[in-house]
């Protein structure tokens, strides 16, 4: 399920940057439709742009198109939240298998922070990501504001108040799983109202 989410991610993304090529073209049709009076195939069209580049807008964040498009995809719920997004660092890895592991523990971190500042009574809804390349590893260090009391190190198992219990937990066996693949390591813990995430793979 996690292959198929990033394959629809980039084919996704893949559609946005042809609508972006394509758009005088598309300008062009739309106004010969205005032009005929053609209102039902005006409407019609605009649905099938819509549909075309669901996305969105598409911004950059590492230069890496792959990890780009999973932050974009979950940037889209972030908004409707009032979560403000930094990303600082750049990825310049090509290797597919690693940049899809990277993806995977990226989409699932996020997820995390997302559903924790979305239960958070707060204006303060903040995620940071920094990313930096460290002789062949990847470091990704994400930090989320948090309501619990008092600094924690190295915790070793994350707590949740879902009610899916046979999917609870999912996102952090994926994650240590890579973490194990890949010989790496990751760190929870929780310093002045940050829940951060240290992963290094």
């Amino acid at each position: 399920s996690q292959q198929q989410y990033i394959d629809y991610v980039i084919k996704c993304d893949d559609n946005l940057r042809k609508f972006r090529h394509d758009v005088r073209a598309h300008m062009i049709i739309m106004k010969s439709l205005a032009q005929k009076g053609d209102m039902e195939g005006i409407l019609s069209y605009i649905d099938e742009v819509n549909n075309m580049t669901n996305l969105g807008q598409n911004r950059q964040f590492t230069g890496n198109s792959t990890l780009d498009a999973i932050i974009n995809d979950l940037q889209r719920r972030m908004s409707y939240s009032d979560i403000r997004l930094k990303v600082v660092g750049q990825l310049h890895m090509d290797k597919e298998d690693r940049v899809f592991d990277i993806s995977i523990c990226m989409y699932n971190i996020l997820l995390n922070a997302i559903e924790a500042l979305e239960k958070l009574r707060t204006e303060e809804k903040n995620i940071n990501v920094e990313i930096k390349e460290y002789q062949k590893k990847v470091y990704i260090k994400i930090s989320n504001k948090c309501n619990i009391c008092g600094d924690k190190e190295d915790i070793k198992e994350l707590i949740t108040d879902k009610k899916d219990v046979c999917n609870h937990g999912i996102g952090s066996k994926s994650i240590a799983d890579i973490v194990k693949k890949n010989d790496g390591k990751v760190i929870y813990s929780v310093k002045n109202g940050w829940f951060i995430t240290e992963l290094l793979i």
